[in-house]
């Protein structure tokens, strides 16, 4: 929803911080703060049309490493690397 609705933060963070609400009350066990909502849309941004190869590599990962290359890592090559070497 966030990102079909194009949302940036600044602009829609009301709307973030009431569906982190509504989704708190419906999921009480999982981490869905505002915070925790973009970078779940700059995730799905990122990998959610990707090549199926790079797919497949993100997908043994755990969230914290998801953040670390969402926010660090700027290019898809790299994180495929990164991936290898591992």
């Amino acid at each position: 929803m966030l990102f079909e609705k194009q949302l940036e933060e600044g602009y829609g963070s009301g709307l973030v911080k009431q569906l982190s609400v509504d989704l708190k009350h419906e999921f009480p066990d999982m981490g869905l703060s505002p915070r925790n909502l973009w970078d779940m849309k700059r995730f799905y941004e990122r990998y959610g049309e990707a090549d199926t190869k790079l797919r497949q590599l993100v997908a043994v990962l755990t969230w914290g490493h998801y953040l670390l290359l969402v926010n660090k890592v700027k290019e898809d090559e790299e994180v495929a690397f990164m991936q290898v070497k591992q």
